[in-house]
């Protein structure tokens, strides 16, 4: 705590508040001390000795509370787009349930629109027994492709409404999630953002502040480093907090904004990891795999041992694949003559 200190027989009265005017360091001494002073508006000046000691200090700055009113204003401004956004998202939620409704109604509609009594008798087509002329076959033709006609036009009227609600409910489903990717994008405030209760009431500078994102960052990707963070994410999510407004941010507010980033597809896909390169074979190995599969023999042309491949021996004539592997045939057994 600040204590007044006495020097030369005078008070210093740095550190003291007076009217909301700070006093701060001495900046003279003579003719009278003179200190410097800063308001909470953020106007300096000075202060001689005898001011302070007859609490006679006031700010003079003619931007003195214009800054509180600048502020009250900017609140009020974002309040009210705050109510806008909040009014837009309760229309689209409004107008996709209507859009559903109307679908459901219109389905219900489409199969009770041409309900028959079990005892009607659907419409046959026509048949003809027995061998039909050409003409007859035209005619057969022409009334089953009026029959035709007739059954998928009344098809056609029936799903008429079922696909124009369908369209009526795929484009609210387009224009809700427009206004969420834009919300989560941070282009217009967002009325379900999220502020850590554990964080209300908490003030540090610029730097202490920069320090606690960086902290929390970080412990939340040691926590869920199946969140691939690329420099658009993370440009995207500061975009979004400081359009809400929010300088502090904490691990769950993190978690709660990477969840609504994921049910919206707004994550990045991870690189697909870098493929190892094939080790070349061993043209050693390969030899040796060579060698083993030879086949020892005899040349067909000089008698001489000799090693042939499985692909050299395949090529040979049969009388030439049995000379070099010297396979004996049995003569051949003539008839016994009687």
């Amino acid at each position: 705590m600040n204590t007044p200190r006495a020097m030369s027989g005078l008070i210093d009265h740095s550190g003291t508040e007076i009217n909301g005017v700070k006093i701060g360091e001495m900046v003279q001494r003579s003719p009278e001390p003179t200190y410097e002073t800063k308001c909470a508006c953020g106007a300096r000046g000075t202060a001689s000795q005898t001011a302070i000691r007859q609490n006679a200090i006031r700010c003079t700055s003619s931007e003195h509370g214009v800054s509180a009113d600048r502020n009250r204003r900017a609140a009020e401004r974002r309040q009210v787009q705050l109510s806008e956004t909040q009014q837009r998202v309760r229309d689209a939620a409004a107008a996709l349930d209507e859009a559903k409704l109307a679908a459901s109604r219109a389905a219900l509609d489409a199969e009770m629109r041409d309900y028959k009594l079990p005892a009607s008798r659907p419409k046959r087509r026509p048949t003809v027994a027995g061998p039909m002329s050409e003409r007859e076959r035209q005619s057969l033709r022409g009334a089953n492709e009026e029959l035709e006609a007739d059954e998928r036009k009344v098809r056609e009227e029936r799903e008429q409404p079922v696909r124009e609600a369908e369209a009526k409910l795929t484009e609210t489903h387009r224009k809700l999630f427009a206004i969420q990717r834009s919300t989560l994008l941070g282009e217009v405030k967002d009325a379900d953002v999220f502020a850590d209760p554990a964080l209300s009431g908490k003030t540090m500078s610029a730097v202490e502040a920069d320090a606690f994102n960086r902290s929390h960052f970080r412990s939340f990707r040691s926590l869920h480093p199946e969140v691939y963070f690329d420099n658009d994410l993370v440009g995207r999510m500061g975009t979004y907090f400081e359009k809400n407004g929010l300088a502090l941010i904490s691990a769950p507010m993190l978690e709660r904004l990477v969840a609504r980033y994921s049910e919206a597809g707004l994550l990045p896909d991870p690189p697909a990891p870098e493929l190892e390169p094939e080790q070349a074979a061993d043209p050693e190995s390969q030899s040796t795999s060579a060698l083993s599969n030879l086949i020892d023999g005899w040349d067909v042309e000089t008698g001489e041992p000799k090693q042939y491949t499985e692909r050299q021996l395949g090529r040979l004539s049969s009388d030439a694949y049995r000379r070099a592997l010297h396979i004996c045939t049995a003569p051949p057994v003539q008839p016994h003559r009687f």
